[in-house]
């Protein structure tokens, strides 16, 4: 919860001003539809320079596969809830399981759908 909310507040606005500053410019032809899904899985480009990952995905990454790590261990210490009745268990991993499926196709169909939309007014 708190990784998506600081990748929504501080990622996202530079990304979204980056992809309008390349498409007014006509810097690069940015993919769309599904061509972009399949560049996304297609287009590979592995780098070990350093400049090209930065402190913050050196930061990030000691600090998720270290101390995160222990941390999860130790929470795993933690009190549990007493246990629900199977019903309402039931009804709780329906609706997850619902929860997650509806946000993957409104995703899916936002990287689909929303860039050919857009593409004449960004023009």
């Amino acid at each position: 919860m708190i990784y998506c909310t600081y990748g929504v507040i501080f990622h996202l606005p530079g990304i979204w001003e980056s992809a309008i500053t390349q498409l007014q410019t006509g810097i690069q032809d940015l993919p769309t539809g599904g061509s972009a899904i399949i560049d996304a899985f297609m287009n590979v480009n592995e780098t070990k320079m350093y400049s090209d990952w930065g402190i913050g995905f050196l930061i990030w990454h000691s600090a998720y596969f270290s101390v995160c790590v222990w941390i999860s261990i130790f929470l795993m210490q933690a009190p549990r809830p007493q246990e629900i009745p199977k019903k309402q268990n039931a009804k709780r991993k329906l609706i997850a399981l619902i929860t997650v499926i509806t946000l993957t196709i409104i995703t899916l169909l936002t990287l689909i759908i929303l860039p050919p939309l857009y593409q004449p007014v960004l023009s």
